[in-house]
């Protein structure tokens, strides 16, 4: 979630360019806590496949309503970002990407030798102007502990479209389609 994710992220990158050739797409993520995201670059295992599975399960089902309920015919991609506490019952709302870049990626360890250290964003105010008739942030919505779905057409330009908002308020889990019956446009 926010513009420094989103234009660093290797999975909307795809998704953006499968728009490209007019396949519409999805985009996947999740917000990893900070000590599974240690464990993981450390190599280190950790008891997180459960935590998977939970997330792997919302996802599909996401992509099968999304499919069934036409959502993704009012966009290119459709980009979804998960708190790691999603459960099926948690909220979808739609939303814009926060104008926001990484802080100081690397700390200095030694001369010239550095790590990789994520310190949070910095939000650029002057362009993130709010009015009440605007979408929320993406991350000011995962801080929340909701899920972020921001649509995007394939020049990255974010799509508004009322039916589009109103389609995404119908993905909230404990709406969703089961996998039996409907069909997929």
């Amino acid at each position: 979630a926010g513009l420094a994710f989103a234009l660093s992220s290797g999975t909307l990158g795809a998704a953006l360019e499968a728009s490209l050739y007019r396949v519409p797409a999805i985009a996947f993520s999740a917000q990893i806590p900070a000590d599974l995201f240690k464990a993981w670059n450390q190599g280190t295992p950790d008891h997180s496949r459960l935590d998977w599975q939970r997330l792997g399960q919302i996802a599909a089902h996401h992509t099968f309503s999304v499919l069934q309920n036409g959502a993704l015919s009012q966009c290119k991609v459709l980009s979804i970002n998960y708190p790691w506490s999603v459960s099926e019952e948690t909220p979808c709302l739609l939303t814009s990407v926060k104008r926001a870049y990484f802080r100081p990626l690397f700390i200095k360890l030694s001369e010239n030798v550095y790590r990789h250290s994520f310190q949070g964003f910095e939000e650029l105010a002057a362009t993130n102007p709010r009015n009440s008739s605007e979408l929320p942030y993406d991350i000011d919505v995962l801080e929340q502990e909701q899920v972020s779905m921001t649509a995007f057409d394939h020049f990255m330009e974010e799509v508004r479209h009322q039916n589009l908002s109103e389609r995404i308020s119908q993905l909230q889990a404990g709406r969703l389609s089961s996998c039996e019956g409907g069909e997929v446009d």
